[in-house]
């Protein structure tokens, strides 16, 4: 068996670092996002290290990480198209909540420290996964 250590195929990664003073402790990441425009807030937790394709380049949660040190994790690329259930997530069955869930969806690091960090989502990695939503795609598996 050949250990990855590079990524050689398309996927959603994020990267965290420490900028601060003493070591921390991040215990997972949650997908925040409403179940329709009046719904209320849902919350989903995902294992990315657990897919084979990913777990070599992925930190297991809980990851350490002291003042510069660096984690990150990776979906594959078909991620919301291939998850049991996509309908209750992000591509929901009807266009207008799918469009929603997309365009408001965030994600949120939990440390130990207490504190929860939200991460930049790009709009353009909006207008990708919504593309993706469509079925008309730029990024090719």
């Amino acid at each position: 068996m050949t250990k990855l250590t590079t990524l050689n195929r398309w996927a959603y990664g994020i990267s965290f670092i420490n900028i601060g003073a003493r070591a921390v402790t991040i215990t997972n990441f949650e997908w925040h996002y409403k179940s329709h425009p009046f719904g209320r807030l849902q919350r989903k937790i995902t294992f990315p290290h657990m897919d084979q394709r990913f777990s070599l380049l992925c930190a297991k949660f809980p990851v350490k990480l002291t003042d510069g040190e660096q984690g990150q994790v990776f979906h594959p690329i078909d991620f919301f198209k291939s998850m049991d259930k996509s309908a209750d997530f992000l591509f929901a069955e009807n266009a207008f909540i799918a469009f929603y869930r997309i365009s408001t969806f965030n994600i949120f690091l939990t440390t130990s420290v207490g504190e929860t960090k939200r991460v930049k989502i790009t709009r353009e990695l909006r207008n990708e996964i919504w593309r993706q939503y469509k079925g008309i795609s730029t990024i090719t598996v």
